[in-house]
């Protein structure tokens, strides 16, 4: 009986140890920018790199100790499948890394030496890094990249793009039928329907030469 008893002490001093590592919970802080095709230039202001980069900078302030002393290490892929060849995508991802870094570099007054550092000839063209916070740590979402943001966003470049065809497709019916060139003054003072009408010029009123006409429509294309 007296070793039961010791064991089960001994299995509950190790479960209450053990337990505060598993009940750390851990989440992945991932950060992406974009870089253009076959180039190297980390472009700040293109294609949302900048607000990425403040939220990005925003973390590492709040997390500078453990960073600096390596208890948080940034993990920087890089990605390039745009080169010429495998070794010349792996090369602009391997610039693309260092541009990344030196920018936190010049900005936080981090070292190399905070950095995990891998390089990828595949997927696209961009740099992600990654930072694995403890759960409380984990900074709140802005509004502009809640989850379901970026499927919103593509929605309005949609809505945007049909909105631009329907002004092209209107100007070219314009354009088509001659109306375009015409004073506003003529096409608002003719009718098109059946019957009689009456019409006006009234750019010859303004110059004090009026006129008026009486016009019979047989059908809406003859008169």
């Amino acid at each position: 009986m007296s070793k039961r008893i010791l064991f089960f002490i001994l299995f509950s001093w190790l479960a209450s140890a053990a337990f505060p590592a598993f009940a750390q919970q851990k989440t992945d802080m991932v950060y992406t920018f974009r870089f253009v095709p076959r180039k190297d230039m980390f472009y700040v202001p293109w294609n949302d790199n900048g607000k990425e980069l403040a939220r990005l900078l925003e973390c590492i302030e709040s997390n500078k100790p453990d960073i600096v002393e390596g208890r948080l290490p940034l993990y920087v892929d890089g990605y390039c499948n745009s080169g010429k060849s495998e070794r010349a995508s792996l090369a602009i991802a391997g610039t693309r890394s260092n541009r990344v870094k030196s920018e936190l570099i010049t900005r936080k007054g981090l070292r190399e030496n905070n950095f995990i550092t891998r390089n990828h000839a595949s997927k696209g063209d961009f740099v992600t890094v990654r930072i694995i916070l403890p759960k409380e740590k984990v900074p709140v979402i802005a509004e502009d990249t809640h989850p379901g943001y970026e499927e919103e966003k593509e929605q309005s470049h949609r809505e945007n793009d049909k909105a631009t065809e329907t002004i092209q497709d209107t100007e070219g019916a314009k354009v088509s039928t001659g109306q375009e060139n015409q004073p506003e003054s003529v096409l608002s003072a003719s009718s098109t329907t059946l019957g009689l009408s009456l019409r006006a010029n009234l750019l010859r009123w303004a110059t004090l030469t009026p006129d008026l006409g009486i016009e019979w429509h047989i059908n809406p294309s003859w008169g």
